[in-house]
């Protein structure tokens, strides 16, 4: 729903928990698209599965730690 809303950026949060296999893959190649397209995605996410993308922020204790880029 959120993802049809046309925003600049978007924030999900653990978004796979709870998802088989095909649905995570699904879910990523969406996310790759929006990113294509201009968008801003962020994650939230203890499971690496989800990361998959060009940029990497990790934050510790709510400060800045590493950021690595492809």
């Amino acid at each position: 729903k959120w993802i049809a809303a046309d925003c600049k950026c978007m924030v999900f949060d653990e978004p796979t928990r709870g998802l088989d296999d095909y649905s995570i893959e699904v879910f990523i190649k969406k996310m790759r698209a929006l990113i294509k397209n201009g968008k801003t995605i962020i994650i939230a996410s203890h499971d690496f599965v989800d990361i998959g993308y060009s940029r990497f922020i990790t934050m510790k204790n709510g400060r800045l730690y590493e950021e690595t880029a492809e």
